[in-house]
């Protein structure tokens, strides 16, 4: 987790302090081969909780799908007939339709304005984003919308952070929004989701949420 959150540090200093996808804009070239590597894990719970509950889809969404790794994961793994990435950054989306994932399309756009039409997507995923989004409820409202009845939503999500490293990124100003897990977990009941599964890692907190339609 700490180096995850000390590479938002470096991009920070980059691009002196002017927000977080300008931060991702810069480290685009370099994400796969140094910044990215630190998530690997987060995708790894993913493909975990899929194999784990057997889940077959036909569509996946994944939010904040940067350079496009986990989707390029999937499509190697499962025959999803529909893939699509978002991201509120042109630089990681362009890198992500470079690699000419099959069956996936990608938009770049924030998750608060998803453009994707209602009732259509059988599976969003979500790994290290839930923090950046601008606005929770609305971006949950907007999966909410996308999904199916029977659909569901995995969100893989750092813990917040230890006292001293809370008080390392306060002090620089760029302490994503973290939340534990608890919550999270009001966050969900809030937005209409129901909750089949809510634990911690020793790294993350894994959600595995259902519409109530």
């Amino acid at each position: 987790m700490v180096t995850c959150l000390l590479s938002e540090a470096i991009g920070f200093f980059m691009m002196n302090k002017t927000g977080f996808i300008h931060i991702y804009n810069k480290i685009a070239p370099l994400y796969d081969s140094v910044f990215g590597k630190s998530c690997h894990d987060a995708y790894a719970l993913v493909l975990d909780v899929i194999e784990k509950y057997g889940l077959n889809f036909n569509s996946l969404l994944d939010v904040g799908c940067g350079t496009g790794t986990l989707l390029s994961s999937i499509s190697g793994r499962m025959n999803v007939s529909e893939l699509y990435g978002i991201d509120p950054s042109e630089k990681m989306i362009k890198i992500a339709r470079r690699k000419k994932i099959n069956r996936c399309q990608f938009y770049l756009e924030p998750i608060e304005n998803l453009s994707l039409l209602n009732s259509t997507i059988d599976c969003v995923v979500s790994t290290t984003a839930f923090s950046h989004f601008s606005d929770e409820r609305k971006a949950l409202n907007q999966i909410h919308r996308v999904l199916k009845k029977t659909g569901f939503c995995i969100i893989v999500e750092h813990k917040k952070p230890k006292l001293y490293v809370e008080r390392f990124l306060k002090r620089i100003k760029i302490l994503a929004n973290y939340r534990g897990s608890e919550e999270i977990k009001d966050i969900f009941i809030c937005s209409s989701f129901m909750i089949l599964e809510l634990r911690e890692t020793k790294k993350y907190i894994v959600a595995i949420i259902s519409p109530i339609k």
